[in-house]
């Protein structure tokens, strides 16, 4: 999970306090259309978004095909919501839950390998 999250915040940090950088991502991010356009334009056919891909297929081989997908947008959507609440905090002068984006990182990680691990619960 590291090589997911830690060039994210890596980049964040690099841009300073006064980016919007993870605010953006956050918004267009949210519409549909512009998601769309922003998957294909950054991770289509990217070698290492698929060999993560894969990596992470290795590691949770019970998962089934549509879990995978479905904690995969959960995923995105922790790294790109969480850059986004540091970075306002940030321009905000304002309290952060980490004190620092190396441990934001840290923690992103753990929640994320969290999430990948819990079972999948069967209804019916």
């Amino acid at each position: 999970m590291a090589c997911a999250v830690r060039p994210v915040t890596e980049h964040a940090e690099a841009l300073g306090a006064s980016s919007w950088y993870g605010r953006f991502i956050a918004q267009i991010t949210a519409d549909p259309s512009l998601r769309a356009v922003t998957s294909e334009e950054f991770a289509a056919g990217s070698p290492s978004m698929e060999k993560l891909q894969d990596g992470l297929n290795r590691c949770l081989p019970d998962l089934p095909a549509e879990g995978h997908a479905e904690r995969a947008a959960m995923t995105r959507q922790l790294i790109t919501q969480m850059v986004a609440e540091r970075e306002r905090a940030l321009a905000d002068n304002a309290p952060t839950a980490r004190a620092s984006w190396r441990e934001t990182a840290s923690g992103l990680i753990d929640v994320i390998a969290a999430l990948l691990q819990v079972p999948v619960t069967r209804e019916g």
